[in-house]
């Protein structure tokens, strides 16, 4: 049963991933931590109200990484450590890796994540980029739509 939820899940996960993501890169800032790199949850956005509530149901939650090496994953964990436990031996792959760079002001671009049928990860694109605000453990993405999420930094 948890292997069902596993594969129903990944469609949900990826499709909330899928509506926005950004990164950045602290290579600008050598001898400060950059803000954005860590693990980041998403909690609000645009048109994702209703996966979200789905998620939460299960004690789900989409997070978002972004490493000092320039990677950035996304991937889904559970906060009930019997279905991560379950995640994790269900042999499916929660979790995608790609690299991420700081553009021009505070825009930043993501690439290189796995094809998804054939076609790029960003709305069929190989590439994607948004804008990112901090203020401490908050973060707001907004890509160049408008399409706004919110998320929060995941305490280790």
């Amino acid at each position: 049963m948890v292997a069902r939820h596993c594969r129903a899940l990944l469609t949900l996960v990826f499709g909330v991933a899928l509506a926005g993501v950004a990164a950045a890169d602290d290579k600008d800032t050598p001898k400060e931590k950059d803000p954005l790199v860590g693990k980041w949850k998403i909690v609000s956005g645009k048109g994702i109200d209703e996966q979200k509530k789905q998620l939460d149901a299960l004690k789900v939650y989409v997070f978002i990484e972004f490493k000092a090496d320039g990677k950035v994953s996304i991937g889904a964990e559970s906060s009930d450590p019997e279905f991560q436990k379950a995640f994790e031996s269900s042999g499916q792959k929660l979790t995608m890796t790609g690299k991420y760079k700081k553009l021009e002001g505070d825009k930043i671009e993501i690439s290189d994540f796995p094809k998804q049928d054939g076609k790029g990860f960003f709305q069929g694109k190989d590439k994607g980029t948004t804008t990112v605000s901090i203020d401490g453990d908050k973060m707001t993405m907004t890509d160049p739509d408008g399409m706004t999420f919110k998320l929060a930094r995941l305490k280790k």
